[in-house]
């Protein structure tokens, strides 16, 4: 596969879930590894927001980036009926005792407007949005005139019908970055925000075995090591969410890599996304539903959608640039 470098970028807010399902993990530690991106701040959502936010501050230090700012955003969501994940086994095998007891300050008087100033003071920034996106949506609703600062939003989301993991087909519910709180997801597509959305119907073609994932280890450093333990961790975790919709996973899935190739498709950095389409969706259906691309009808908002991706290569980028983090 052709390697790419990454496009010239004013750089990234990440807004994630760290901490419960692990490809928000492998996600953080890939742009890590992507040379030229700059990470300007990370924002966590949903649940213990503080605990994630000290996952995502630990993996920063593992990877001698301390310096980026790290904040615990909102731990719940706009829509009343509305429910976050929170496996309760969030921080295990990464936080020390230490690393929790520092929790206190990573307290933020007001995290939303913490992003405000931050998009204020680059001037411009891209959104990579891995997890609900409710902060995103406080952000527009508080501070609307930070839009002139926001370049493009990526989101990892929206499902629209051919998503399958091997015979089975995946519900649209399983969207939970836009389901968990649909609020918060409408809010963000009426924005006038150039979106991109990176749905389940490609990133479920991402799945990564066992020993691929533990090749990482060989030879490795310790926090590549840790990526491994915490795949690990996972695995059994996604296979009982799985079943719990009737889907039979091939046993050799450790996990997919959604929030990898949102973060890859935002900053530009492999060839193996095939190519973005226009597409338009239904503003107020949440899950999404594709509309007439030539269809500018009210009700209907124009976005971005990446439509294919070489599976293989991409796993073959992923782990190459994971494996080049020393």
């Amino acid at each position: 596969m052709r390697e790419v470098n990454a496009r010239s970028s004013p750089g990234i807010i990440l807004d994630t879930d760290i901490g419960s399902d692990v490809d928000d993990l492998l996600a953080l530690a890939y742009v890590l590894s992507v040379p030229g991106i700059t990470v300007r701040m990370i924002s966590t959502v949903s649940g213990k927001t503080r605990v994630r936010a000290a996952i995502a501050r630990k993996i920063c230090r593992l990877a001698s980036r301390e310096n980026i700012p790290v904040v615990a955003g909102v731990a719940e969501p706009l829509t009343a009926s509305g429910a976050f994940v929170w496996f309760g086994t969030e921080g295990e095998g990464i936080l020390s005792p230490t690393d929790i007891d520092q929790m206190d300050d990573l307290d933020h008087p007001d995290p939303i407007a913490a992003l405000a100033l931050e998009l204020e003071r680059c001037g411009c920034a891209d959104l990579v949005c891995i997890g609900p996106l409710t902060n995103i949506a406080m952000l527009v609703l508080r501070f609307p005139e930070c839009r002139k600062f926001v370049g493009k939003v990526t989101i990892m989301g929206g499902s629209f019908g051919s998503a399958r993991i091997g015979v089975d087909p995946v519900p649209a519910r399983f969207d939970y970055n836009l389901c968990a709180d649909a609020d918060a997801a409408r809010i963000v597509l009426n924005s006038g925000f150039h979106i991109c959305l990176v749905p389940l119907d490609v990133t479920l073609k991402t799945s990564i075995t066992a020993e691929e994932i533990g090749s990482l280890s060989i030879e490795g450093t310790s926090f590549q090591a840790l990526l491994v333990e915490q795949c690990r961790r996972w695995t059994p975790v996604l296979h009982a969410i799985l079943a719990g919709f009737g889907i039979r996973a091939p046993n050799s899935i450790a996990t997919f890599l959604h929030d990898p190739l949102a973060v890859a498709c935002a900053v530009g950095s492999t060839s193996a996304c095939k190519y973005l389409r226009k597409v338009r969706v239904e503003r107020s259906m949440i899950p999404l539903r594709l509309s007439d691309p030539d269809d500018d009808a009210p009700g209907t908002v124009a976005v971005e959608l990446l439509s294919s991706v070489d599976s293989e290569a991409f796993r073959a980028h992923f782990l190459k640039q994971l494996k080049g983090m020393n």
